[in-house]
């Protein structure tokens, strides 16, 4: 008996289709994302694993903006390779900075709403890919200053 071998796919479109399945709609939306209570809709933009610079996640900034979602949720590994303050904006703002406010970096002049609508996790990569690494999580915080308790989002 012969095994059919899988299709491939690249880490891009795996990226994508991740955020394509995950796109969702919420209803009544909390204030905590910059909405209204009794907004009848909510369209919003999940994505992980994009931290680098390059066309790669320039195409997936592309596609989920192409989305015009609410807000961006990531699920952790925002920024390679360690977390680093030096690389934060460059891997991140660079792509979502119209989605962050206040947005303190160099790339645009951030969310149109005056409201935060870039929600990041922080993955092993966004910690400094150490452990123990109790800072860790300095550069992070530094940029993200709106997040709920100083970007403990467990708290939304």
């Amino acid at each position: 008996m012969t095994r059919k071998r899988p299709n491939l796919i690249t880490r891009r479109q795996a990226i994508a289709s991740l955020a394509t399945i995950t796109t969702g709609t919420l209803l009544k939306p909390t204030s905590i994302f910059g909405f209204e209570p009794g907004d009848s809709k909510t369209r919003f933009a999940v994505i992980g694993d994009f931290g680098n610079t390059g066309p790669s996640e320039q195409a997936v900034a592309n596609l989920v903006h192409s989305w015009n979602p609410d807000f961006i949720a990531t699920v952790g590994d925002n920024n390679y390779d360690t977390g680093s303050a030096s690389t934060i904006d460059a891997n991140i703002g660079q792509y979502y900075h119209d989605y962050i406010y206040p947005y303190l970096g160099s790339y645009g002049s951030g969310s149109p709403t005056a409201t935060n609508r870039f929600w990041p996790t922080l993955g092993n990569h966004d910690w400094g890919d150490t452990f123990p690494n109790p800072t860790g999580d300095q550069p992070y915080l530094n940029y993200f200053t709106s997040l709920p308790g100083n970007g403990q989002v467990s708290k939304v």
